[in-house]
């Protein structure tokens, strides 16, 4: 498999470049040349596990065997509490997909445990160290440092929004982590540790120096690891009369959502996505206009969710445009200079045949929590956006993502539910630990001077 950036087609790279740089160097979003064929039928009855196999192998070769991803894939999976990794939960009108059953009680957790074996394989392979740099809304950060902390490797540097995450998510990046854990509370808004990261990355000389790689989903094997899910939730279903089934995927950074778009893309019997906007409604206003203009992000009930710049949509764009990277390079020019694009109505109908988007207020979102909890379960507010939407839309037959187990965000469901939610004892101890963490001001310059005074 060979990989090319969003804005160049011309120049191609390999899964293990792809991994290890994250970004494009000429700061587009990597993307394989093109999707493997995999038969749904062909998978059924299969774990999750090995439908992970079939799926990454292909996109993975040749620098790793058949025999290799196997090996990542039992690993990356052997610490999560279900034996199928995700679980389903019929609710009253949908099905309810938990993805939260891994180390850090989120969906990220699906991702990064394999993303975080399979980096450090390559720098083994390479006897090399790296610099690993990424922002946060909440759950990567935790997801990433469980994956990543005491990799002798490599160092760790996570933006998050100061005062912006809950107490269960700070405390999974800034307690009882390694030397190599570096946690940063960011002065100011996710979208402004967003665009921090992207700038570092945009510096080719210091990227060189220290080996820069990233872990969000702007890195393919984020994404490539959030496919098996939507795969594995289809691959025996047979397409009822009103359609196959749908999606409803709460959405901030577009990663999640994405994944599945290209496991539909892949022959898969998956009718459209519901994407689930909070407050935060860039892409539901892109829906109903064409327009993609990113707002000053707000503080809301779903505080990972609260992005105005969506990176992975530049993804979707790519392939909505037919694959042309000089398309690609003027919206990202005209976002950069005027603050806006908007695309054709040809592109935006070709958006249209797979989403429909709705935005989700903080009332809507706090009405299913309660009535959720009425029902005898409990969901977190991301979670509750996202069935808030499926509500929205009039598909006949969906999927509803649990991104997040309510425990990460206990006191909020505890506010707004009534229902008393205590942590657990692991999680209390882990709470009561002291904080070990730098605060850093919105600058560049100060981002890079602190990696560097601690880069060995």
């Amino acid at each position: 498999m060979k990989y090319y950036s969003t804005r160049n087609c011309d120049k191609q790279y390999s899964f293990a470049e792809v991994v290890l740089q994250g970004l494009a160097p000429d700061g587009g979003l990597l993307v394989p040349a093109s999707l493997p064929s995999l038969t749904p039928s062909a998978l059924n009855g299969q774990s999750y596990q090995a439908v992970a196999e079939q799926l990454f192998t292909p996109f993975m070769a040749p620098d790793f065997s058949v025999t290799e991803v196997a090996a990542l894939v039992a690993q990356s999976y052997r610490n999560f509490t279900v034996a199928d990794v995700v679980q389903s939960k019929e609710l009253k009108d949908c099905t309810v997909l938990e993805l939260f059953h891994g180390p850090t009680l989120a969906f990220k957790d699906i991702a990064l445990q394999f993303l975080g074996r399979v980096l450090n394989e390559l720098l083994q392979q390479h006897d090399e160290h790296c610099v690993v740099l990424g922002a946060t809304s909440g759950d990567t950060g935790g997801a990433a440092i469980a994956a990543l902390d005491h990799m002798a490797r490599c160092q760790v540097f996570m933006l998050y929004p100061k005062g912006r995450v809950s107490l269960v998510q700070e405390a999974q990046m800034n307690r009882r982590v390694g030397d190599n854990i570096f946690p940063l509370e960011l002065e100011g808004s996710f979208d402004d540790a967003q665009h921090l990261v992207k700038a570092t990355f945009s510096d080719p000389d210091f990227r060189r120096a220290v080996k820069l790689t990233a872990v969000n989903s702007i890195n393919w094997c984020r994404v490539m690891a959030q496919m098996t899910y939507y795969a594995h939730a289809v691959k025996g279903r047979e397409r009822p009369s009103q359609g196959a089934v749908s999606f409803a995927v709460p959405t901030g950074n577009f990663g999640d959502v994405l994944a599945g778009y290209y496991v539909q893309r892949m022959g898969f019997p998956i009718d459209k996505f519901i994407v689930a906007c909070n407050e935060n409604d860039l892409i539901a206003r892109f829906s109903a206009s064409g327009v993609y203009r990113p707002n000053p992000s707000l503080a809301t009930l779903s505080p990972a969710m609260d992005i105005q710049v969506a990176s992975n949509f530049e993804r979707l764009l790519f392939e909505l445009c037919g694959r042309d990277s000089d398309y690609i390079n003027t919206k990202m020019e005209q976002l950069r200079l005027n603050g806006e694009f908007s695309v054709e109505p040809e592109i935006l109908a070709k958006f249209h045949q797979s989403f429909e988007v709705y935005a989700i207020s903080n009332d809507e979102t706090a009405a299913i929590m309660r009535e959720t909890a009425a029902d005898g379960y409990l969901v977190d507010p991301h979670t509750a956006v996202g069935i808030a939407a499926r509500r929205r839309s009039a598909l006949p037959d969906v999927i509803a993502l649990a991104t997040a187990h309510p425990l990460k965000f206990s006191e909020l469901v505890t506010q707004v539910t009534g229902q008393a939610l205590p942590l657990t004892p692991a999680l209390e101890s882990l709470v009561e630990q002291p904080k070990r963490c730098f605060t850093l001001v919105n600058q560049q310059s100060k981002l890079q001077e602190f990696i560097l005074s601690r880069c060995q």
